[in-house]
């Protein structure tokens, strides 16, 4: 049998953002859940020790809070302590005829964030202004003014009729502002359609109540702090609102949102069509059915086709999936003591990893996934199982185990890779959002890396099989021979229960050997690897210079049109703007080694055309001025760090080309033509270049810089 190979290469397809990995930390008060309401010490305002410990564990980047679709029911400021005019403690809430407590509010996650350096993303309630519960301003005011209490400084102005928002988070025991990042407004606002249809609004004039009261929000909140990065709900999915949005908001809007999960409840199965008896499925059916998320493009890979992905990408703005995970679970009528049909939970985790995967794949375009949800007691998705009474430990979930996994194991960019002789599968079953596919690949793959390694990504959704690889590294060089292999496997419903812990999967690693250009790895059935190929010193200032047309013969004085094509192979990434650009430049030596002076050319820098991140490379058209005197020479191109250094003074080598210059040829004057200036700078040679002409003969000219010979 072929090997199965993965050839890697250097193309860089675009950058991957950490913000991808992240979570979702819910206060939810339906569906007997509470989130993190219930996993705080009975009682107080402290998380309980052991699961401050998993979530630190989980290194997670970005955590969205405090809703989800309460948060359109609930007064923020009941989450705060102080507020003037209340007495007591902060009280219990009730959205939507539900009951919340309060112990985590947003003090508690902003201090945890701080501590465990993770980004901050709140989301405003959004309702108040599009169910005209309040005025419109009045509403947009009171959603900046969690802006306020958040990133203010003490005695910043506010606007007209604010609180002193600021001085109460000093008198909650915080002066300094916490600078939250990301505010989204509202959630799911799709909710609120049918309430507005009810009322006798049209889908148009919908729209264009959504538009006001958004450019109502963002002006309000922009107002108090214009760094922040505004998130807005399109999931109306109307191409014609998201163009509005474009127009009348442009980039103080920065990402269009989604929520995604799949496959909610499973009543029934269909097989090619057919109803098929759901107590008859096997285990190698539902795990091969459940590991395919969320569908597949034609090679059979994980991918992610979405209107708002579509129109993010051509209106210019980020997409941030703020709400997924592999949502789903058996709801058909059971009879009692039938068979229960298989429900793994490592499917669902690794099914999960087919989302990551598909984000992977988007993230010129994604940048922001929260995955729901971060600590819970009952639902299905939680990441953290946590016991409101405190008297079970906490322990993860699948879900939350494999996007940890991914967390800890990733580059910030995303390259090429091509595939050959990869098995796959007909999946011929429909459960709820999970449908047939004719093609399915075993082994789903994406490659990302940064500047210390690369980063082999595999779903290995084989139910039995280990499945040995061949990854071509042939592109690459300076790669480390010990190559370390993480790999995240789980058990079965028919397997016996891990001893002494609740928890259903596990982490394991081991080191393989890179042979030449080749690594050879098994990839175990069932499971999720990362190889981790470590780059060997990689510098911060280097670059190779691909290809070049210097010319080896030119003429004193002119100015040439060079074509080089470089590759960043550093650390640093070449930034093509800013204060300190990268440029690509050089200088001048005479054929015994000694520097020319600058006097005798023009220093032209050519421009980058974007930034180039480790490995990629851009063709540049430079602008070569070629010494004033004839002589032999050498032209030495470098990149230059503008304000801080040349690439050379690092270590890195130039570019070296000798050149033969001639004289430059200056043709006699037509017989009979007297007019010529008598006296003049020549400029385009230089500010000193003082000359003199004489007998109004310009061949005959005394110059500040050369030997004289009059005559």
């Amino acid at each position: 049998m072929a090997d199965i190979r993965f050839i890697v290469s250097n193309q860089r397809l675009h950058g991957l953002d950490a913000n991808l990995f992240g979570n979702f930390l819910e206060r939810p008060s339906w569906g007997g859940e509470l989130g993190v309401e219930g996993a705080v010490v009975p009682n107080t305002h402290t998380l309980q020790p052991e699961v401050l410990k998993r979530i630190r564990q989980m290194e997670i980047p970005i955590l969205r809070f405090p809703g989800g679709s309460d948060v359109d029911y609930v007064d923020w400021a009941d989450m705060i302590d102080n507020l003037p005019g209340r007495p007591g403690p902060r009280p219990v809430s009730h959205p939507r005829g539900n009951e919340i407590t309060n112990y985590f509010g947003y003090d508690e996650y902003l201090r945890m964030c701080e501590d465990l350096g993770i980004a901050m993303h709140l989301v405003v309630n959004f309702a108040d202004a599009m169910l005209q519960r309040k005025p419109l301003a009045d509403a947009a005011r009171y959603a900046a003014s969690l802006v306020a209490y958040c990133n203010a400084s003490l005695n910043a102005q506010l606007p007209p009729k604010m609180y002193d928002w600021p001085g109460l988070r000093a008198q909650n025991g915080h002066p300094s502002p916490y600078g939250v990042k990301y505010w989204e407004i509202g959630n799911e606002n799709w909710f609120f359609v049918n309430t507005l249809l009810a009322q006798g609004l049209g889908h148009d004039e919908i729209d264009r109540r959504y538009l006001d009261c958004l450019v109502a929000y963002v002006d309000a909140m922009r107002a108090v702090d214009p760094s922040i990065e505004i998130l807005v709900d399109v999931q109306f999915k109307r191409t014609s609102l998201m163009e509005s949005i474009r127009e009348r908001l442009g980039n103080k809007v920065h990402y269009f949102v989604e929520h995604l999960y799949t496959p909610w409840d499973i009543k029934q199965v269909l097989k090619d069509g057919q109803p098929y008896p759901i107590q008859s499925l096997t285990e190698q059916e539902v795990w091969s059915t459940w590991t395919v998320v969320p569908e597949v493009n034609n090679s059979g890979e994980s991918t992610l086709n979405s209107t708002v992905l579509t129109q993010a990408r051509r209106l210019g703005y980020k997409m941030a999936i703020t709400e997924w995970n592999w949502n789903g679970w058996w709801s058909f009528d059971y009879q009692p003591g039938t068979k229960w049909p298989p429900d793994s939970g490592f499917a669902r985790g690794v099914g999960a990893a087919g989302y990551v995967h598909a984000f992977m794949r988007a993230g010129d375009a994604v940048a922001i996934g929260s995955q729901s949800l971060t600590v819970g007691n009952r639902w299905g998705i939680t990441c953290v199982r946590a016991d409101k009474s405190a008297q079970t430990p906490p322990y993860f979930l699948p879900t939350g185990q494999m996007i940890m996994f991914y967390a800890k194991h990733h580059g910030d960019h995303v390259l090429s890779v091509r595939s050959e002789n990869v098995p796959t599968y007909r999946q011929p079953f429909e459960m709820a959002g999970l449908k047939p596919a004719e093609r399915v690949t075993y082994l789903d793959v994406v490659v990302t890396a940064d500047n210390t390694a690369i980063y082999f990504h595999a779903i290995n959704r084989h139910f039995s099989q280990d499945l040995p690889v061949v990854i071509d590294l042939s592109a690459f060089g300076g790669l480390a021979q010990s190559v370390d292999h993480y790999i995240f496997e789980g058990r079965l419903d028919s397997d016996p229960p891990l001893p002494n812990t609740k928890e259903s999967a596990w982490f394991r690693e081991q080191t393989v050997s890179l042979t030449s250009s080749e690594l050879r790895a098994t990839l175990p059935k069932r499971s999720i690897s990362c190889l981790k190929i470590g780059r060997v010193d990689v510098p911060a200032y280097s670059v190779e210079y691909v290809s070049h047309n210097t010319p080896t013969v030119a003429v004193a004085g002119e100015t040439k049109a060079v074509q080089i094509t470089v590759r960043n192979t550093g650390s640093r990434t070449w930034v093509a703007g800013g204060q300190n650009p990268f440029h690509l430049g050089y200088h001048w030596y005479t054929a015994e080694g000694q520097e020319v002076s600058g006097s005798l050319w023009a220093d032209n820098r050519t421009e980058l055309p974007r930034n180039l991140a480790y490995g990629d490379s851009a063709t540049l058209t430079c602008n070569l001025s070629i010494p004033r005197a004839a002589g032999n020479y050498e032209v030495r191109w470098d990149m230059v760090e503008e304000l801080r250094t040349w690439f050379t003074w690092q270590g890195a080598p130039t570019l070296n080309v000798r050149l033969t210059v001639n004289p430059e040829v200056v043709e006699p004057p037509p017989v009979g033509s007297l007019s010529v200036s008598a006296s003049h700078n020549n400029q385009q040679q230089g500010a000193d270049n003082l000359q003199q002409a004489i007998d109004n003969d310009p061949s005959t000219r005394w110059s500040s810089r050369l030997t004289q010979r009059p005559g």
